[in-house]
């Protein structure tokens, strides 16, 4: 009986290294438009989970996406030229603040999205006005395909 247990207990440790999560998309930190990767705090958990968080001398986080590759409807008053961002000027984005889940970036079809829009999308008109839509959460759970992101230094 106890080879039995025994047994048991080596296959179900040998299956179950074939089961650990791997993350199907490419790497977040090559989207990394500033600082260098080595200048990012960042981790990587199971699967496509990780953390990633800006060093506290930066005043903002920027996630940059295309409209067209966005489940948000493009402002028919947006210019065409220009992408969106989604930001976070008020509040540090230092060690406290983990980007990757502050703005819901998860791994779809072998791409990164982001699905949280703290501070509502900013774009541009085509008078170059900056707009906000969605600070009031109503985009929240709406994905979008992240161009890059960047940790932005105060002005």
């Amino acid at each position: 009986m106890n080879y039995l247990l025994f047994f048991l207990l080596i296959s179900v440790a040998i299956l179950s290294q074939g089961c650990i999560e791997v993350c199907e998309c490419p790497d977040l930190l090559d989207r990394l438009f500033w600082p260098a990767k080595n200048e990012t705090l960042h981790t990587e958990g199971a699967g496509c989970v990780r953390n990633i968080t800006c060093k506290t001398s930066y005043a903002s986080t920027i996630v940059a996406f295309n409209f067209t590759d966005s489940e948000i409807p493009r402002p028919v008053d947006s210019n065409y030229a220009a992408g969106a961002i989604s930001l976070n000027p008020e509040v540090q984005t230092g060690p406290n603040i983990n980007i990757f889940q502050f703005f819901g970036m998860v791994c779809e079809n072998n791409e990164w999205y982001i699905t949280k829009y703290p501070h509502g999308v900013t774009f541009k008109t085509s008078t170059e006005e900056e707009l906000v839509i969605g600070a009031n959460g109503e985009l929240d759970g709406k994905k979008s395909k992240i161009n890059l992101f960047t940790c932005e230094p105060p002005s």
